[in-house]
């Protein structure tokens, strides 16, 4: 099977159902011999490691170590609707 270049998963809400498919389409892109990277550029919440539970599953699925990934910015507050900075 030819490299694919990239997939991007998006949907409606939180709790769609995105990081599922997701890890599903990892796991049988690396059964047919696929080298797979993810990535999760935008995350909410963190276990009581620091880490985003589906990133942890985005990970395992890609048997990448969750070490690997790294955090490109965490915000130290929580958004609000309304709210366009912290400083509001």
């Amino acid at each position: 099977m030819p490299a694919l270049p990239g997939l991007f998963f998006t949907g409606t809400d939180t709790g769609v159902g995105k990081t599922h498919v997701a890890a599903l389409v990892i796991r049988v892109l690396k059964q047919q011999g696929q080298r797979v990277r993810v990535s999760k550029p935008v995350a909410t919440g963190v276990n009581a490691q620091g880490w985003n539970e589906d990133t942890v599953k985005l990970a395992q699925a890609a048997d990448m170590p969750i070490e690997q990934w790294s955090t490109i910015t965490r915000f130290g507050w929580q958004l609000e609707p309304g709210r366009r900075r912290p400083s509001e």
